[in-house]
């Protein structure tokens, strides 16, 4: 009879059943530990090997996301979403069930309470390390640069990207005004340039800016006339 039965337990010393307590209350500490931070919750149970395993694991995601900054590549970085998510749900489960615990088995009723603060765990990772590599993600609020960004479409900024690469003619840059305001707008010019507005028409050096993405609508600008 095992020691989860109620009579198996009356009939225990008290001081198995103490321990039994102990073990059981170290095991959920563990799921939540590696949750968190995997790994850390098998070396707190001394499972040596498989802690240092994912920890490594946990680390090159870390650094392929931060120094190598892997999120230019949407490809990339769909990949390395979903292997930290697995990695910390699977570092709490491997914590809480999969290692020999002895007469000690955890409810799989803590299963829906793990998973959830698994996830949560990994998209505090993920956003971190992303901001941290010099990349943000913006939410798009207004319509102003439609049809090439729809208002409510999500972003991912690389906020170091023109300490290295020059401006260009089209680019679609984020700045900041004087008060502190984020605005998403088109490059159309460059420093030396003239950009002239006729006839609700944009002219770059004294030819036709091509703007196959504008959508104009409304009144045309005193500036544009």
């Amino acid at each position: 009879m095992s020691h989860s039965d109620p009579a198996a337990l009356a009939g225990m010393p008290v001081e198995e059943r103490l321990l039994g307590s102990s073990e059981h209350g170290q095991l959920l500490l563990a799921a939540f530990i590696s949750a968190l931070l995997p790994g850390m919750g098998q070396l707190s149970l001394r499972r040596q090997s498989r802690g240092v395993l994912l920890l490594l694991a946990f680390a090159g995601l870390l650094f392929a996301v931060w120094p190598m900054r892997i999120e230019a590549n949407p490809g990339l970085l769909l990949v390395f979403s979903v292997a930290m998510i697995a990695l910390c749900i699977f570092a709490a489960w491997d914590a809480g069930y999969g290692g020999q615990h002895g007469t000690q088995k955890l409810s799989q009723w803590w299963l829906a309470v793990f998973l959830p603060f698994a996830l949560i765990a990994a998209a505090g990772h993920m956003n971190w390390a992303i901001r941290a590599a010099g990349f943000q993600s913006f939410e798009i609020p207004s319509r102003s640069m439609e049809n090439g960004v729809m208002m409510g479409d999500r972003i991912i900024v690389d906020r170091r990207y023109y300490q290295t690469h020059p401006p260009k003619d089209g680019e679609i840059a984020i700045l900041v005004n004087q008060d502190g305001q984020y605005l998403i707008k088109r490059i159309i010019a460059l420093g030396g340039e003239t950009v002239e507005g006729r006839d609700g028409k944009v002219f770059l050096n004294g030819k036709l800016l091509n703007e196959p993405y504008v959508v104009h609508a409304g009144p045309t600008l005193p500036e544009q006339s």
